[in-house]
């Protein structure tokens, strides 16, 4: 089994997703069975998925001795249903944080398998993400999941009218933070008070997009701090 689950952290890395173990399970072990992982996804399957495991599976099969099946669970019912399997503590091998699915309340809520082990003994896996990601899925020093490294960078951005812009003469390139935005806003305000001039499409709080960085539900990677702090969504 361990050397399964070394080698299915890989190909889970690999398929690009957010990973955290629920629990090894009894999905098989008896001699010459070939075990199953049983892996929840959000989203719907698709009408030839069965047809697409068998093709994948020929390929898993031989790479970690184990076969995979997906389990598609609708986007929106994702995080309570996740909820109620853990709760019922039902054996499955993996499934997705993030998003959806809070990993902070996964762990909390003990629906989490600690994967230290596993990790730091596969150098290959461990040495593929930098400390920093296994910091974000981990608790009191101990790894709960396999981060997905894509682009960790904010996809935020602060839009200002072109038209505004050039009747005030306000140079965009002295606009370094959201701090420099004060003037422009206060200009608008004061010859254009019937304008609003910010508006909000997201959120509230317009420094929350220039500190922090969601990384794994509520673990945040704070930009003053320079380091991993978890937050409600209040606080954040």
């Amino acid at each position: 089994m361990k050397n399964i689950m070394k080698r299915m952290l890989v190909i889970a890395l690999a398929v690009m997703m957010v990973l955290s173990v629920a629990s090894c399970g009894k999905n098989g072990g008896a001699s010459g069975e070939i075990p199953t992982l049983v892996w929840y996804v959000p989203g719907d399957a698709q009408a030839d998925m069965a047809l697409v495991l068998e093709e994948a599976n020929k390929i898993i099969e031989p790479a970690i001795g184990a076969k995979l099946d997906l389990q598609f669970i609708d986007q929106a019912s994702y995080t309570e249903r996740m909820q109620m399997l853990m709760a019922s503590q039902t054996e499955f091998d993996l499934m997705l944080t993030g998003y959806v699915n809070n990993f902070a309340n996964a762990y909390q809520k003990g629906g989490l398998m600690d994967i230290t082990e596993y990790v730091k003994d596969d150098k290959e896996l461990y040495k593929m993400l930098p400390d920093y990601a296994w910091d974000a899925a981990s608790f009191e020093g101990q790894i709960y999941a396999v981060p997905n490294e894509q682009i960790w960078a904010s996809c935020w951005a602060f839009a200002m009218r072109k038209d505004l812009v050039e009747k005030y003469g306000y140079d965009t390139n002295n606009f370094k933070s959201m701090d420099d935005a004060w003037g422009f806003w206060e200009l608008v305000q004061k010859n254009d008070p019937d304008l609003i001039p910010l508006y909000m499409s997201t959120g509230t709080d317009p420094y929350k997009i220039n500190k922090y960085e969601s990384i794994a539900g509520e673990t945040f990677w704070d930009v003053d701090k320079g380091e991993f702090v978890i937050y409600t969504t209040s606080d954040a």
